[in-house]
């Protein structure tokens, strides 16, 4: 226990010397009796000690010291030591908790003192704020104010404490202090705004012109700050307020202040995690220093909540563009933090909840694909429950419906003029964009100056809109794709209206095979030339809008029928959002059947920790922190009442810390436990091994090019067995790929599939790159050559591949196309490997 303290604490502890000397000696008995005593790792309990009956003969003056140097050491101490001690802490907060149960000599000034470092305590600070034992310190001066008058003073420090309900015992906090309390009786924009970092730097400007509706706007915006949500009853206050100043003044407020917080935040992810919690401790408001630009203040923050609730009166899409941009900044992760401000993200995701629904549902649908933050998710899929119950439709029936088609007519293509130039852009299902510029008919290389110059802010919005088409159409992409596990069905008249007649919609579905079933016929069909086909190129002609239309499947069906599919797929060019017709199946094998109740199938892997704990949250896996404990990866499958377990543990290896993680076992669970995997419905099998498949090709260390000559120590025979050996699902359709792909391709005379590997005969060398891994062995001696993949376009991006998705097989490829000209390489770092 370190129970050193710095000189420089008079004015922190309000002890002169003397006085702190002799409570510290106290306190450090203290402290070493509770040690002895503890029940856990984490509690001590001073009823256990002989210094609880010593403390009741302590005079009051020494009692009241005692007070003032614990509330010292839980709010100061950490900042001098540059790191937290829970036993000091902890023995702090158990002595100051049985203090305050009785008399102790605490009066009007040492309570101002405490209240005064209360009020520097920013929220997120929780060792501090949680040690603090806020309820007995509350219930104390309720107390001594029933034989003492409090002053005012007193009074707005205590009303200083309010604090949002959703944190720790903030609702009894709160009733004690609406109870002791009073507000300032004169306005003042510091009760407000901190004017201490760029975002109060704005609001302090904005407000310093103090008008009588800017005093109401200010006063109004953080009045529910104690809340998760506003009140209906505040609408009906701050809505008048907002119409007296002008929505167009209140937009251009939000989208400055919004952009500077934006910008405040990336500045914050940039700075490292360690640095970033002593300045967040310096910035709160109890220590002198001159970086508070460092952190975000509470009060700001909750101005910035307001400003996101009043999204919908509001009524401006910019506006709520930019509640997007700001939701992902403030939850987006930091390293050994987490998300830098969660309520502020929430904030955002309740203003966009207030549209109507099918403008909101089409924002939260992007902001649940690009949040990757468990709790935010969860936020945003109860609102979209709450706004599917208002409209009395289900959550998916406002999902779909609340797509946008951005003017994009049936071909996917939206045109828009800018005087004599017109503009066309081209949407894919990938989401990717082209845009032509023309006039007259005329191509254009690129933008013209003349629309940069004469029509700026039209570009500007142009730009925006296609920015959003791409990200609505991968979020869509993704959405859709979860179909498989939603068994979802739709009367055609229903489907087409949602789907068939959206503009963006289509460009996604039309690339897709649907499963259609009337009566007793039942077939399989895509979108081609205006007509439903089957794999054959028959028109599917007895579809009406009785018929039942489902997302396809591969699973159930014979090998020959999903390679029609492929075959019309690559005839007609066809590139699928995602995986369907080349999609991995995962069927139970002897070994699982035999092991019951899990799976080995993808035990005994070596993975990037980092990169494994990202990848699951894209996957909405969750259970697991890769910059902390790690946990046990799963995914909850509502529809099926399932969860799905992969077990892994850190690898324990010197000077590795926490980079990798082995893998264990694959468990199917319901609310009793492990269930036989011969009872998991095979579609759910399926597709949650090939999330597991996808977690393993991803993050393997055999993946990594640099791993042998990286000097690692261990995984060396893992990595050499892993680039080399055997494949697995998703590589077996990689290969099958590629086999239908050699003959097209330029240099398809000297390349070929042999086994595992695709052996490319150059110049100087013959190569056999392994198609699970991407790495690559030289023949005659099977001598590895190292080559990292180049990050930058190349030749095979306009290779023609039947779907999106799959990164190794692009790097397969641009190695092919690489050594087939070996003789050409001039990079140092192969040719020396080469020759």
């Amino acid at each position: 226990m370190n129970t050193t303290t710095p000189q420089s604490r008079k004015p922190i502890s309000g002890l002169s010397g003397d006085e702190f000397e002799t409570a510290r000696a106290i306190f450090v008995t203290i402290a070493e009796e509770l040690k002895t005593a503890y029940e856990d790792s984490w509690r001590y309990r001073l009823e256990n000690t002989t210094s609880s009956e010593r403390l009741k003969t302590e005079s009051l003056e020494t009692k009241k010291n005692l007070c003032l140097y614990c509330t010292f050491l839980l709010f100061s101490y950490q900042q001098f030591i540059n790191r937290v001690d829970y036993e000091t802490m902890s023995a702090a907060s158990q002595l100051l908790s049985h203090l305050l149960k009785s008399k102790n000599g605490l009066a009007e000034k040492e309570l101002l003192h405490i209240l005064h470092q209360i009020a520097g305590l920013s929220r997120e600070s929780y060792d501090n704020f949680a040690y603090f034992p806020h309820l007995l310190f509350l219930t104390y001066i309720e107390k001594y104010g029933k034989t003492n008058p409090l002053s005012e003073e007193l009074k707005e420090a205590v009303f200083s404490l309010k604090r949002p309900n959703n944190q720790y015992d903030n609702k009894a906090i709160n009733a004690l202090v609406k109870k002791i309390g009073a507000p300032p009786k004169e306005f003042s924009l510091n009760q407000y705004i901190v004017n201490k970092d760029s975002v109060g730097n704005y609001l302090f400007s904005y407000f310093k012109n103090l008008s009588s509706q800017k005093q109401e706007l200010l006063i109004n915006l953080s009045k529910e700050s104690d809340k998760s949500v506003p009140t209906k009853k505040w609408a009906t206050i701050i809505n008048p307020i907002i119409d007296k100043i002008g929505k167009t003044e209140i937009i251009e407020l939000g989208l400055a202040v919004f952009d500077i917080t934006i910008e405040l935040l990336q500045t914050l992810h940039k700075t490292n995690p360690h640095t970033l919690w002593s300045l967040h401790q310096e910035g709160a408001g109890y220590y002198d220093s001159s970086k508070h630009d460092k952190w975000f203040f509470d009060k700001n923050e909750d101005i910035l909540r307001g400003l996101a609730w009043i999204s919908a009166y509001l009524e401006s899409p910019a506006y709520a563009d930019k509640l997007v941009e700001l939701c992902i900044a403030a939850y987006k992760k930091k390293p050994e933090i987490g998300a830098l401000l969660p309520r502020l993200g929430n904030a955002c995701i309740f203003g966009l909840s207030q549209l109507p629904y099918k403008e909101g549902s089409a924002y939260l649908t992007v902001l649940n694909q690009k949040i990757k933050n468990t709790n935010g998710n969860k936020v945003i899929n109860s609102r979209l429950a709450e706004m599917a119950a208002k409209s009395n439709k289900t959550k998916d029936e406002i999902e779909d419906e609340g797509v946008p088609d951005f003017g994009l007519n049936s071909d996917g293509i939206l045109v828009e003029q800018f005087g004599s130039y017109e503009a066309r852009l081209k949407v894919k299902a990938s989401g990717k964009t082209e845009i032509e510029w023309s006039k007259g008919g005329k191509a254009q290389k690129s933008v013209p100056a003349e629309v940069k110059n004469s029509y700026p802010n039209e570009l500007k919005l142009f730009q925006q809109k296609v920015k959003k088409i791409g990200e609505t159409i991968a979020a869509q992409s993704t959405r859709i794709e979860s179909f498989f596990l939603k068994n979802r069905s739709w009367n055609y008249a229903n489907w087409q209206e949602t789907f068939l007649k959206n503009g963006l919609f289509k460009v996604i579905v039309s690339p897709l095979i649907w499963a259609f079933e009337k009566d007793n016929k039942k077939s399989v069909g895509i979108y081609l030339n205006d007509e439903w086909v089957d794999n054959e190129e028959n028109v599917i002609a007895w579809i009406d809008d009785s018929t039942q239309v489902q997302l396809w499947h591969p699973l159930g069906y014979e090998a020959e029928f999903t390679l029609l599919w492929r075959n019309l797929l690559e005839k007609h060019q066809i590139i699928q959002p995602f995986k369907q017709a080349f999609r991995e199946l995962y069927l139970l094998t002897e070994a699982e059947i035999r092991t019951q109740t899990y799976s080995n199938r993808f035990a005994a892997h070596i993975l990037k920790n980092y990169q494994f704990g990202a990848l699951l949250k894209t996957r909405r896996w969750g259970g697991y922190n890769q910059f902390h404990d790690g946990g046990l990866p799963e995914i909850h499958l509502k529809d099926w009442n399932l969860r799905v377990q992969f077990w892994v543990d850190f690898v324990n290896e010197a000077n590795h810390g926490n980079d990798y993680i082995s893998t264990d076992q694959v468990r199917f669970c319901n609310n009793h436990g492990a269930i036989n995997l011969a009872d998991v419905p095979p579609i759910v099998f399926s597709e949650m091994m090939r999330d597991v498949d996808l977690f393993v090709g991803v993050c393997s260390i055999g993946n990594d090019p640099n791993w042998i000559d990286g000097g690692n120590r261990f995984g060396n025979n893992y990595w050499q067995t892993y680039s080399f050996g055997d494949l697995g699902e998703l590589a077996k359709t990689r290969k099958q790929v590629l086999e239908r792909l050699i003959p097209r391709l330029k240099i398809a005379k000297v390349v070929e599939i042999t086994g595992n590997f695709l052996v490319v005969k150059g110049k100087l060398r013959t190569y056999k790159i392994h198609v699970g891994s991407g790495n690559i062995l030289m023949t005659p001696n099977d001598h590895y050559l190292c080559i990292v993949p180049d990050r930058n376009p190349s030749a095979t991006d306009k290779l023609f591949l039947p779907f999106e998705g799959d990164a190794v097989l692009s790097i397969i490829l641009s190695k092919a196309f690489l050594l087939a000209n070996d003789d050409k390489i001039t990079d140092p770092t192969i040719t020396r490997q080469i020759k």
